[in-house]
């Protein structure tokens, strides 16, 4: 059956086919409200160091190799990506499917999980995890307290935006479904209206048929429209 054929028995079903399409896009509306939404954070971890005053002071902290926020913000942005820290988070309750970066001497996050709450927990754990590591690589390299670069979490986020993109795409992908379900319905239920109408003319032959019935039939066969010629009566036996 060729598209063109589709489409007439959807037009002469017109009645099956509408109640089915109000059914395809309900049942899409529920699967939408079934994906529960992700919610998403953004923020920047910046690399800082202490504030000195003296140039004795200035020579002791350049020589924590760790100063150079560049290169840190790098080094921690690698470390923060490895299965070691990603296990850790995921301990601690976080989601371990945060993306990591490094840009401008900061450290940047990106969660996208299944609650707020849940978004928050993980850019902070990220941040004490990294920070805790950051510490103890500068104090096996001997830098004092004092000199140590840190991350500093003063621009966390304090809040997220909740995305609907998983619920649209599963509500789309219902609603094409169901549309393609609906027509193959239709088509279906007219071929077994047709062909219980062609078994009843059989064990009636003297049963009268409207010129309109037959040009559905030979429309059903054919996809060829018949023009309508009066009443037309088969002939039956005897």
């Amino acid at each position: 059956m060729d598209l063109l054929a589709a489409i007439r028995i959807a037009v002469r079903r017109w009645y099956i086919l509408a109640p089915l399409i109000v059914l395809s896009m309900l049942g899409s509306l529920a699967v939408r409200d079934q994906v529960q939404p992700s919610y998403e954070i953004d923020g920047v971890l910046p690399i800082v160091s202490s504030y000195v005053s003296t140039q004795e002071a200035t020579d002791q902290l350049n020589r924590n190799s760790f100063v150079d926020v560049g290169g840190t913000s790098a080094i921690m942005a690698t470390l923060g990506d490895s299965a070691e820290i990603r296990r850790a988070v995921e301990e601690r309750g976080g989601d371990p499917s945060y993306v990591i970066g490094s840009a401008s001497g900061a450290i940047t996050v990106a969660v996208r999980t299944d609650s707020i709450t849940r978004a928050l927990a993980t850019y902070r754990i990220v941040r004490e995890e990294l920070g805790v590591r950051l510490d103890t690589l500068q104090r096996s390299t001997g830098v004092p307290a004092a000199f140590r670069v840190t991350i500093s979490d003063a621009l966390a986020p304090t809040g997220g935006l909740a995305s609907v993109t998983g619920r649209n795409r599963a509500m789309i992908a219902s609603l094409g479904l169901g549309l393609v379900l609906s027509f193959a319905t239709c088509v279906f239920i007219d071929y077994l209206l047709s062909r219980r109408r062609r078994g009843a003319s059989r064990e009636n032959p003297g049963t009268s048929w409207t010129s309109d019935d037959q040009a559905q039939e030979q429309n059903h066969a054919t996809g060829e429209a018949r023009p309508s010629n009066g009443p037309y009566t088969n002939q039956g036996a005897g």
